[in-house]
């Protein structure tokens, strides 16, 4: 399963709030090079997503299991269209 990358995801987040990287870094109590750190980043630890959720004003958790849910789905689909194209060779 292809992972979300969500250093990217809150990347483009903060820029639809036109937020400044100095903003999000004095809201997260860290350096801005930590949040240019934060945004190459694959993973994240549960309560630093929560804590940017809300500074954001965005729910990143619902946003990447609805991703997650949608990436399901189309699999699942690609498995049925393969076994119907796989009966219909048998014919």
């Amino acid at each position: 399963m292809e992972k979300i990358n969500i250093g990217l995801l809150i990347k483009q987040k903060v820029r639809e709030k036109s937020m400044t990287n100095m903003t999000l870094a004095a809201k997260l109590n860290c350096s801005r090079s930590a949040v240019n750190y934060l945004y190459r980043q694959k993973s994240i630890d549960v309560d630093r997503l929560r804590q940017i959720s809300q500074i954001l004003e965005y729910d990143f958790i619902s946003e990447i299991y609805c991703i997650e849910t949608k990436k399901k789905k189309l699999a699942e689909n690609v498995d049925v269209k393969r076994h119907i194209i796989e009966l219909v060779n048998t014919l």
